[in-house]
């Protein structure tokens, strides 16, 4: 990095700002300074790659997809090639040397919990402080593209684990009934993985795109995948397994599909950003009841062990507490103070039963759902975008600063921290019963960790 990229930068983030849109005379003199040099950011290794990995699924040219529906891009917005970029509403999208006025940095420089943040939610977290102040100083210095003029394949397009090549994050992963394999989730397809190994042995490619959540169902012959376009569509495809084949798609969600669990192997609940939550009956693919209610999109579902109880989480910060034979709501729990990311039951018999739940306020909280009560919560120093328990005692959190949280669920004290993955912990997947988990993160990153043995 130059002299002046780097003071340009630190300056940026000495003032300490958690949203770039507001900028201040510290900005502004780091503004000044970066102008008094030629360009310093190189837009094919440094912005590209991270257009590439966080926006091109919704923003490329129009193209046709598997199906053969063609697909155009979210908002006339596209940014698969410099001219697009330029030319994009009229040249609102960009505006050399005008970070303000460029739409690309006015999104991105959004607060986490605005609606039109882009990438959206649905797609993962907001974009780094660094990544942030990286392209408001490209933009600044004249938004040069060098020789770069574009590109015509996408990330699903390129052919997976290519040396040098970035690759999407994997959104979700889920280890299949025998523990010899884990499945996982990128919007390339699902992959599937020998554990503990990781070699990859099978690519399944899917029509749905941006895929989000993979589950098994109970008696482990068929996975649920759910997804869809932005703003568009959502749906869930079944598929057999272990043949990977898709048996029945389901779904008329008006955006993506965040989270899918079944309630046995003949039902499955999906929730989707469009607010709605639907139950499905899987033989005849017919909706069976709809529930409304969240104001904001739902991103994780929970059903409760006598399967007739479930609990939902929102962007909109709150848990809900839903009866699923007429479709009431029971109650809404309202303490957190940040979109919801995960929601994880906790095993055994116990007469009431405990959900844990994480969110954009770094918190993870315990509740009893059925009583309404919020029994305890823990503060990380960073927010855990996935939850699964260890044991009755023990929770895990995948956290955004890439490290695996280990939290005793009674003392809410963290007993461990574990460097996982290079940063955004996506998902994780414990294994049945090795004592390991899986975490998923950027660039197609997966690692395998082994748990610390439990001390008395």
């Amino acid at each position: 990095m130059r002299t002046s990229r780097r003071v340009a930068l630190l300056l940026f983030f000495s003032v300490g700002a958690a949203c770039c849109a507001h900028i201040s005379a510290v900005d502004i003199a780091a503004v000044d300074l970066a102008k008094a040099d030629e360009p310093t950011v190189d837009f094919a290794s440094e912005v590209w790659p991270i257009l590439e990995n966080r926006c091109l699924d919704c923003h490329r040219a129009p193209h046709r997809l598997a199906s053969g529906v063609l697909k155009k891009p979210k908002g006339r917005v596209t940014l698969d090639s410099a001219e697009g970029m330029r030319s994009s509403q009229r040249g609102k999208v960009l505006r050399p040397g005008d970070p303000e006025g460029s739409l690309l940095f006015q999104v991105i420089s959004l607060p986490e919990n605005d609606e039109e943040r882009m990438p959206p939610v649905t797609h993962g977290a907001a974009l780094t402080e660094e990544e942030i102040a990286l392209i408001q100083l490209w933009i600044t210095e004249g938004a040069h593209f060098g020789d770069w003029k574009g590109t015509t394949a996408s990330p699903r397009e390129n052919s997976g684990n290519q040396t040098g090549k970035r690759h999407p994050p994997i959104t979700a992963l889920a280890f299949a009934p025998d523990g010899e394999s884990i499945v996982a989730a990128s919007q390339r397809g699902l992959h599937v993985l020998r554990w503990p190994s990781l070699e990859l042995t099978k690519t399944i490619a899917l029509q749905t795109p941006n895929l989000h959540h993979l589950t098994f169902s109970p008696n482990g012959d068929s996975i649920a995948i759910g997804g869809g376009d932005p703003s568009e569509a959502g749906v869930v495809e079944l598929l057999s397994w272990p043949q990977g084949e898709v048996v029945r798609r389901v779904g008329d969600h008006e955006d993506s599909v965040f989270s899918g669990e079944f309630r046995d192997d003949s039902a499955v609940l999906t929730a989707g950003f469009d607010k709605r939550i639907v139950l499905w009956n899987l033989p005849d693919g017919m909706l069976v009841r709809e529930f409304k209610g969240h104001s904001r999109g739902v991103t994780s579902l929970c059903w409760l062990p006598e399967k007739m109880t479930f609990v939902s989480g929102s962007i909109d910060q709150s848990l809900r507490v839903w009866d699923a034979e007429p479709g009431a709501l029971i109650r809404s729990l309202n303490q957190h103070t940040g979109s919801i990311h995960d929601l994880a039951l906790k095993p055994g018999d116990d007469a009431l039963p405990m959900v844990a739940s994480s969110a954009s306020d770094r918190t993870i909280r315990f509740w009893q759902p059925t009583i309404g009560r919020m029994v305890r919560y823990a503060r990380l120093p960073s927010e855990a975008l996935s939850l699964v328990w260890i044991d009755e005692e023990t929770i895990a959190a995948s956290c955004r600063d890439g490290q695996l949280r280990i939290v005793d669920a009674f003392t809410v004290e963290t007993k461990h921290e574990i460097p996982a993955v290079t940063k955004l912990g996506y998902s994780m997947a414990v294994h049945p019963s090795d004592g390991s988990v899986a975490i998923g993160g950027l660039n197609g990153e997966i690692r395998r960790l082994v748990l610390p043995r439990k001390t008395e």
